[in-house]
């Protein structure tokens, strides 16, 4: 039983230069949907070792 052709999942172009315009469409799309979102809540908290760690580091 032969299921017929397949088909691509994603639109097949010769040139690089036809598929170029869906990447630049997806990348603005993206840049709208980002600019929509808040900015995060930036929480620094730097990095403090304990001292089994740095034992560890120490025996290396």
């Amino acid at each position: 039983m032969n299921p017929g052709p397949r088909r691509a999942a994603h639109p097949v172009h010769e040139s690089p230069a036809t598929t170029h315009q869906y990447l630049e469409a997806d990348l603005a799309a993206k840049q709208a949907a980002l600019s929509q979102l808040p900015e995060p809540a930036a929480a620094v908290v730097p990095f403090k070792p304990d001292d089994d760690l740095l034992a560890f580091l120490e025996g290396l």
